[in-house]
């Protein structure tokens, strides 16, 4: 039967409509690959993008870090420089120096080398190479080599030239007994020598062990440059200790010239200072006040110069018109020693010193203070200066039984003493109280001092009246009569 035409005309249309669908879809599928492949592009772009990012900033970290590794020995130069500021004293200017090195180097150990001129028991000198800091090794603190020695640390003070060993054992100025006597193994080595401004050698860093290898030229700049600036400090360093050992030695002659007057109380003033700095120190007050308690302890009766010697050395009481003499010799003190230029650091001195007689209730001479208007050393000062005129021998009296001169320090706790120093003196160790009393004695220390390294001064106090001894406690008693009565005549008595 034959197609009507509508027929045909329809069926012509629908295949028309489905070709022109296939091209559409086609279309769409080009389309979405144009697109998904487009899509990938901008991805891949972008990962390419961040890629060079991440490389970029990489690079920007690796060339920090190479920057602060090139600007480390700069920050430990300007540190150690910053400590000349701060730090006189040699013994911690060296240590400063020495830690900074280290860290600036990599190193594993650093000293320090300090020329020093040594007398010999016989008077001859001789030249010596010494530290105080070796680090890692325990107990070592303080090592000297001979300069005209086979180390080479004596090498490099007498060539004045670097020394830099890439392996230690295959050099034969390399001593291997010192790495035998240490249990330590050396293997590189840098020594540059320090040098005054004559051109002299004054002194040797000693670099070992670099962490990552020999030590190359840029670790040898870069320590002559802090060996140049070292030397300098040490210098300064040394200047200022020999000006403090001036001091020292002038105030403790001027303080012996006191002391001297009177055979009896000779060594006064240098038992309360070692008194004072015992409580100090067990206060634990800082170093810098320490030195000042120091001085002023040590010239607490410098005013004494201006007492006669009649009432000085009288046996028996003073009337109350020779004790009024004495009681000058705190204001004494004040003026003689105002007219001492004292450094910054020690300028209270003169002040301190004259008041080791005030009283915490106001009652003592010669301001009259009281309670925390009396400076703080002084208030340490009065505590060690009683006790050892208690417990030394005197024109009016004997040693006095420790018993009772626990009673009269615990008596005066608040009134005549600030009562926590009181306890804390009480609580020394007995040993190192037994030490300084021994050394009133123009003799060695009896080595029964010993016994007593267990115990504090309390405890003593507590077995001589009465207490019962403890397990190891049993010969102290006797061992301490034996110490404290020691020399004195046989008709000793003691008196109030």
């Amino acid at each position: 039967m034959k197609e009507s035409k509508s027929a045909q005309y329809l069926k012509g249309n629908k295949k028309g409509a489905a070709g022109k669908n296939d091209k559409e879809s086609q279309s769409g599928k080009t389309q979405r690959v144009l697109k998904d492949f487009k899509d990938l592009s901008q991805f891949e772009e972008e990962l390419n993008r961040r890629e060079v990012s991440l490389i970029e900033r990489e690079i920007k970290t690796i060339r920090m870090q190479e920057e602060l590794d090139r600007l480390r020995p700069l920050s430990g130069l300007y540190r150690v420089v910053k400590a000349m500021a701060t730090e006189r004293r040699l013994d911690s200017l060296l240590d400063t120096i020495t830690r900074e090195t280290q860290a600036m180097l990599k190193a594993d150990r650093c000293s320090v080398f300090v020329v020093e001129r040594f007398t010999e028991p016989g008077g001859s000198t001789s030249d010596e190479l010494w530290t105080y800091v070796a680090q890692g090794l325990e107990g070592f603190r303080k090592l000297r080599v001979p300069l005209n020695g086979t180390s080479i640390v004596a090498y490099c003070a007498r060539s004045a030239e670097v020394i830099n060993i890439p392996d230690a054992y295959e050099d034969e100025r390399f001593d291997p007994d010192v790495d035998k006597q240490t249990g330590y193994r050396t293997r590189s080595v840098l020594c540059v020598p320090m040098t005054n401004r004559s051109g002299n050698v004054i002194g040797v860093f000693q670099v070992l062990n670099k962490k990552d290898g020999p030590f190359t030229s840029e670790d040898e700049d870069w320590l002559e440059g802090l060996a140049a600036v070292a030397a300098g400090l040490i210098e300064q360093a040394q200047a200022y200790e020999e000006i403090e050992h001036f001091v020292d030695n002038t105030l403790s002659v001027l303080a012996q010239t006191i002391d001297k007057r009177d055979p009896l109380t000779s060594g006064h003033s240098h038992r309360v200072m070692k008194y004072s700095k015992l409580l100090g120190q067990s206060m634990a007050i800082p170093d810098a006040d320490i030195d000042v308690l120091h001085y002023s302890a040590l010239m607490h009766d410098y005013g004494k110069i201006g007492v006669p010697e009649r009432i000085l050395w009288k046996e028996g009481r003073l009337t109350p018109e020779e004790y009024a003499e004495v009681q000058k010799h705190a204001s004494l003190t004040f003026e003689l020693l105002s007219q001492l230029r004292f450094t910054r650091r020690l300028q209270d001195v003169p002040y301190i010193a004259s008041c080791h007689h005030e009283k915490m209730d106001g009652t003592g001479y010669y301001r009259g203070l009281k309670g925390d208007s009396i400076p703080f050393l002084a208030r340490i000062i009065a505590v060690a200066d009683v006790f050892d005129a208690l417990t030394s021998k005197r024109h009016y009296r004997n040693r006095m039984p420790i018993d009772k001169v626990f009673e009269i320090l615990n008596s005066g706790k608040d009134n005549h003493f600030e009562g926590r120093l009181v306890d804390t003196f009480l609580k020394l160790p007995c040993r190192e109280v037994l030490t300084v009393m021994e050394s009133e004695r123009d003799q060695p220390p009896s080595p029964e001092i010993d016994l007593f390294k267990h115990i504090t001064w309390l405890r003593l106090t507590e077995l001589v009246s009465g207490s019962h001894p403890k397990r190891g406690e049993e010969d102290l008693l006797n061992a301490f009569d034996r110490l404290y009565f020691r020399g004195l005549s046989e008709d000793y008595q003691a008196l109030d």
